[in-house]
């Protein structure tokens, strides 16, 4: 059986943490402090890093989780939910050689347009294009602290602060010189307004306002058979470019004038 590891970021009572340890026989649950033991010291370099962690909850996802996770470790978000039992086994060959996520309906990156492709065009830069982090599988050997702690120097980078931990994964994937690799959008894609379950749906990320309706969906999960077991699909995610990031930024506009 695959082991779960849970992390968590300080907000959960003993009690809570004993109550997932119950209902999720076998698991394990990192907590805030244990995170904080192992993780700081070896951070003692990276100040940047280290602000970011203290800073922003989603530096934990970024420094934390994966520098506590062993390789071949898929990490999924905890407001992922998942519709029917599934495999991961497919995505094994790839996560030795390349940086796998989920795809997102946007482009959300935390530089505003122009400032992203000014950074992008003088570092040489490359950004795979609809990247979420809800979902990620990294090679260990392509992880590098120090490229985290150059990216957080970068002002541009930290105009959207929820949006920083993303944005870097996409970036150092970027640096990999191999294709970025993107879960299959039919199976696992993010939480939109007119959400629709779909047959081939595996899993749904409920990110910002959209957690509070994971109860209204919960009913799709329960009704479906435990004896089917379906794997991801991987398909690399084509290139970031300035039209992408500019028909983004239209729709997006388009989007507020109607709310």
């Amino acid at each position: 059986m695959t082991a779960l590891t849970i992390f968590e970021d300080g907000s959960l009572s003993d009690v809570d943490a004993e109550t997932l340890r119950t209902a999720l026989p076998g698991s394990r649950v990192v907590r805030r402090e244990e995170m904080d033991a192992q993780v700081r010291p070896r951070l003692s370099s990276h100040p940047n890093c280290l602000e970011l962690r203290d800073k922003n909850a989603f530096g934990l996802k970024l420094l934390d989780a994966a520098m506590l996770t062993e390789s071949g470790t898929i990490f999924f978000d905890s407001d992922v939910m998942f519709f029917k039992p599934f495999t991961c086994e497919s995505l094994v060959p790839y996560q030795a050689s390349h940086f796998i996520f989920m795809g997102d309906e946007r482009q959300g990156y935390s530089a505003r347009i122009f400032g992203l492709f000014r950074i992008i065009w003088k570092h040489k830069l490359t950004l795979p294009s609809r990247v979420n982090t809800g979902c990620w599988s990294y090679p260990s050997h392509l992880y590098d602290l120090d490229f985290i702690e150059w990216f957080l120097t970068l002002p541009e980078f930290r105009r959207f602060p929820q949006l920083i931990e993303q944005t870097c994964w996409a970036a150092m994937a970027g640096q990999s010189k191999r294709d970025v690799m993107i879960l299959d959008r039919k199976q696992i894609y993010c939480a939109t307004d007119k959400l629709k379950i779909r047959e081939q749906t595996i899993s749904v990320h409920f990110a910002d306002y959209h957690k509070k309706r994971v109860a209204e969906f919960a009913p799709f999960s329960e009704n479906q058979s435990s004896e089917e077991i379906t794997s991801f699909h991987l398909v690399p995610a084509s290139r970031l470019t300035f039209f992408k990031m500019l028909m983004n930024s239209v729709k997006n506009r388009w989007r507020r004038l109607w709310l």
